[in-house]
């Protein structure tokens, strides 16, 4: 889909046009004392510490305050320290616990709902699972945890454990280094807190439409282990045992946070965090291709809105399962982190970080897809996946001011060594099974009876590989601040040493072998307008070390395809400026991005039908796309406009092209990104009715809603790009009452019921109801 040669000067005028009046508007309110509606306490539970609205942390310091409402005022994700928002120079989304508390948010997926152009691919994770940003997916190595990272797999964490979540838009660059480029996403664990002992706890309990439930049970508990409040201890903790909306597919999960903290004098914090964590999941999301969606998803697209269509005048149920029992993941999670940080005086401070990090994998997964027919070839992949990481983290900073000049310096280095076991089967079950007459399951009633007698044998593995890597970066980090911080320089290098192999363990052969010596930086200023009103710009590139892909995957043993392989350089590159602010007395904060970024070494897995070994199988083929580039602005908004009414605001409008893999060799036939809405616009907020004791009722409901877009659908010759011209919404409500010391609160999701699809469907109207209690 290309982009009219004027479009983008009219999108910078109306911007300019649009930027002048946001911040015009939001000096005026910067500048004004908004009445307040009542003077009731804060939420916070009795007993426990008072929240402060404003986060306030040493520049290294790995605990964290908890944040009031929805405002937030620093991050550490962009820059290592803790920074205020409005003094970084990009764009950085944030999403505190109170918000996830309030939509029930409990899985990894969950905890990036209503940020701005931001989706997630696969709500159960697992390995190489993607999160959409900005027109780009990310996948390797984009996300951390506490500022470490965890490597390139998503594995499914669980909520219970974390405090928030930051976002980065575009390549975090010279500081943090590896990542997937195009964005950066880091939680913050829960740790101890040493003002005073709490315990929350909380049972959810949940059905949707089609009578599958929900039971989850979470615990957070806080104690002080000495009376001069310099060690404590924090355990949270959740068991979850679920049905999903898709017919015969099973969730259950068990997780612990266990941490630590010590302060020996008042120079030297030590925490010691833990994640543990034992899943069963759904090997992977329903929905790769249009033929295993129900009929509300798969009339979105206009070629299947007809009777004529064989799939589509089937009328399939919103949970219809063509693919039967079996879809499991069974997934362990285990990692320790210590973090010691010790201030030698009140300017420099160093942060020494050790991590270790092991997660196991065992999924079965069916697959079968072809969007225009209702007999469909049918395979089954068994993966084993065990992946360790180890890294070492060293921060020292310094920070000093001379009269209207400050000065803020970061200097570290970071040493990752990790390898990965992947073992891989691909087979196509017994017959009849090796196809999956659709029309007939939908005659059934969509019965599990229609799967007995279904068998699988394994032969010899398609893959089987062990992927060692190493990394060794540094980086420094420079911030000048002239005219009392009104006008702030920043730029930061980072120079790393990457190597890694692979070998094939049934070969016992060495397939790709890489080394490499890189370089990425930033640089960018922000100019105060107001104390509360900021004009920023940056530019940010990040080279990533050479990438090797199998060229296909899910094709029988003994396919000479199989032994194909190719090697990228991906590398990012960011231009982006905006203003940014807090309004209503530092309560909201705001953000208007104009950004451009230019993306290669890109890769994508496209599905495709065709024969392997004599038999019919679904196997997928990795592109790079080519000149794959995205631009367009974000309005941004978060926190209170008064003390009982918190919102998160936000509007994306985005212009998105790559080269037409169906015709290389026209270098000027470009087509849109795939399942990329060219807008979303996303709403969320809670009014509370409570009274001055923090006692009563609180109501919440949101909105998210995206544009048209493109996305890939599965044929015999291949993946087919197609149009979804409509926009899609989901809408959102809950109620809360606090009684005393108890919560009862109902959501309910999608209350229209309808199918909102970007890469993968949302589930049906789903209602979750909870009673929590404090101690």
């Amino acid at each position: 889909m290309q982009t009219p040669k004027n479009t983008s000067t009219l999108l910078h005028s109306r911007l300019l046009k649009s930027w002048a009046v946001f911040a015009l508007v939001s000096a005026l309110w910067a500048g004004k004392a908004v009445a307040q509606i009542d003077n009731s306490p804060s939420s916070a539970a009795a007993g426990k510490p008072a929240e402060d609205q404003i986060v306030k942390m040493a520049p290294l310091q790995v605990t964290v305050g908890k944040d009031t409402g929805y405002k937030v005022t620093t991050s550490s994700g962009a820059t290592r320290s803790n920074t205020p928002l409005i003094d970084i120079p990009q764009t950085v989304d944030i999403v505190t616990r109170e918000m996830w508390n309030d939509w029930n948010a409990t899985s990894w997926d969950q905890s990036f709902k209503y940020m701005a152009n931001t989706y997630v691919r696969n709500r159960n994770a697992g390995g190489g699972d993607d999160i959409n940003s900005r027109g780009f997916q990310t996948a390797i190595n984009s996300i951390a945890v506490n500022g470490i990272s965890v490597g390139d797999q998503h594995y499914k964490r669980d909520l219970v454990g974390y405090e928030r979540l930051e976002i980065v838009k575009g390549p975090p660059s010279a500081v943090q280094g590896r990542a997937a480029g195009t964005a950066y996403y880091n939680y913050i664990l829960k740790t101890p807190d040493l003002r005073g002992d709490f315990t929350d706890t909380k049972l959810i309990f949940g059905a949707d439409e089609f009578n599958d439930f929900f039971y989850r049970a979470e615990l957070d508990s806080n104690t002080t282990l000495d009376r001069a409040h310099t060690m404590g201890f924090r355990l949270a903790a959740a068991w979850q045992k679920s049905d999903d909306y898709i017919k015969f597919q099973r969730f259950s999960l068990f997780s612990l946070y266990p941490s630590f903290e010590w302060k020996p004098n008042s120079k030297t914090d030590i925490v010691w965090t833990n994640e543990i964590l034992k899943s069963l999941t759904p090997s992977r999301e329903e929905g790769h291709g249009s033929a295993e969606y129900g009929y509300k998803a798969r009339i979105l697209f206009p070629a299947y809105k007809t009777p004529t269509d064989p799939i589509t005048a089937l009328h399939l149920p919103y949970n219809f399962n063509i693919l039967g029992r079996g879809e499991d993941a069974h997934e362990r999670v285990a990692a320790s982190t210590l973090f010691i940080t010790h201030q030698f005086n009140d300017n420099i401070s160093y942060r020494q970080a050790l991590h270790w990090r092991s997660v196991s994998f065992d999924t079965q997964t069916f697959t079968a897809e072809d969007n225009s027919k209702t007999i469909i070839n049918s395979s089954y992949t068994h993966t084993i996946y065990e992946w360790h990481n180890v890294t070492a983290q060293g921060d020292l900073s310094a920070n000093y001011k001379w009269n209207w000049i400050s000065e803020s310096t970061l200097l570290g280095y970071n040493y990752r060594a990790q390898s990965a076991n992947f073992e891989n089967w691909t087979v196509v079950p017994n017959a009849p099974f090796n196809t999956i007459n659709m029309a007939a399951l939908a005659a059934t009633g969509d019965s599990a009876d229609y799967f007995i007698g279904r068998t699988v044998t394994l032969g010899p593995r398609t893959s089987y590989t062990l992927t060692k890597a190493y990394n060794l970066g540094a980086y420094v980090e420079e911030a000048i601040g002239l005219f009392k911080d009104r006008l702030l320089l920043n730029t930061s290098i980072r120079r790393d040493s990457d190597r890694s192999e692979t070998d094939s363990l049934a070969t016992g052969k060495e397939t790709a072998s890489t080394k490499s010596q890189l370089t990425s930086y930033r640089y960018g200023f922000t100019g105060k307008i107001l104390p509360k009103l900021a004009f920023y710009a940056v530019v940010s590139l990040q080279n990533n070390p050479p990438v090797t892909y199998q060229t296909y995957s899910g094709l029988i043993a003994g396919d000479p395809r199989l032994d194909q392989y190719f090697t990228v350089s991906p590398c990012t590159k960011l231009y982006e400026y905006g203003f940014k602010g807090e309004a209503l007395n530092g309560r909201l904060s705001f953000t208007a991005a104009h950004w451009q970024m230019g993306n290669t070494g890109t890769v994508i897995n496209l599905m495709q039908n065709g024969l392997s070994q004599g038999q019919n199988v679904t196997f997928g083929v990795h592109t790079v796309l080519v000149g794959a580039e995205s631009h367009g602005y974000e309005l941004e908004s978060f926190g209170s406009v008064t003390k009982r009414f918190s919102v998160i605001a936000n509007y994306t409008r985005m212009y998105t092209s790559q080269q037409n893999s169906a015709t290389p060799d026209q270098p000027g036939n470009k087509i849109a990104l795939i399942q990329e809405p060219i807008w979303n616009f996303n709403f969320y907020g809670k009014y509370s009715f409570r009274d001055q004791k923090d006692q009563g009722w609180v109501l919440k409901a949101g909105i998210a809603m995206i544009g048209p877009l493109w996305t890939n659908q599965t044929f015999p010759t291949g993946a087919v790009p197609m149009y979804i011209p409509q926009s899609q919404k989901c809408l959102d409500a809950g109620v809360e009452y606090r009684w005393h010391r108890y919560d009862f609160g109902l959501t309910v999701s999608n209350l229209d019921n309808d199918a909102f699809l970007i890469m993968r469907d949302t589930p049906p109207r789903t209602y979750k109801f909870s009673v929590s209690t404090y101690f």
